[in-house]
């Protein structure tokens, strides 16, 4: 077995860690998860919907790039953040850093400025433990972690 597989595992448990007092801090949080920039779920704390991280995880990467090239379209700096507003709730998106991304699930009531200040601390944790999962998902999959290879030349085809 790979050795770097118990190191994952507690990479998950403290990153689940700092999900559990996210909502243990902020009433109105319902839920919460973090996967890695290309969508791979690294841990995730969603009671109302167990069944579905892997799908929120990966639309949170389709979110996120979207909004960073909406953001980078009007010229509105760097991305933070992308806020979706439901008839029941907040679904917010937050690019922790290069390699990750935060997705918090919150009732109608959420009182978003108090919201933002409980974060702050809870989301440094997480860029700070985003460094220790790069490569992360080649863990999971049994792959060694490492830089990718390049993708192998494009041909031209001629037409007959």
């Amino acid at each position: 077995m790979n050795e770097d597989v118990p190191s994952a595992r507690v990479v998950e448990g403290l990153v689940r860690d700092q999900l559990l007092a996210l909502r243990a801090e902020v009433r109105a949080v319902t839920g919460s998860l973090v996967a890695t920039s290309d969508g791979l779920l690294v841990a995730a704390d969603l009671p109302d919907r167990p069944d579905r991280p892997e799908q929120v995880a990966a639309l949170t990467a389709s979110l996120i790039g979207m909004a960073r090239y909406a953001v980078d379209v009007t010229g509105t700096g760097e991305l933070t953040e992308t806020v979706a507003r439901g008839s029941r709730g907040y679904l917010a998106a937050f690019a922790l850093d290069g390699a990750a991304t935060l997705t918090v699930v919150a009732e109608a009531d959420l009182n978003v400025a108090m919201f933002h200040l409980k974060l702050q601390p809870i989301r440094d944790r997480l860029v700070e433990l985003s460094q220790r999962f790069v490569g992360f998902a080649d863990i999971a999959l049994g792959e060694p972690a490492g830089p990718a290879a390049p993708p192998p030349p494009l041909t031209r085809r001629s037409r007959r």
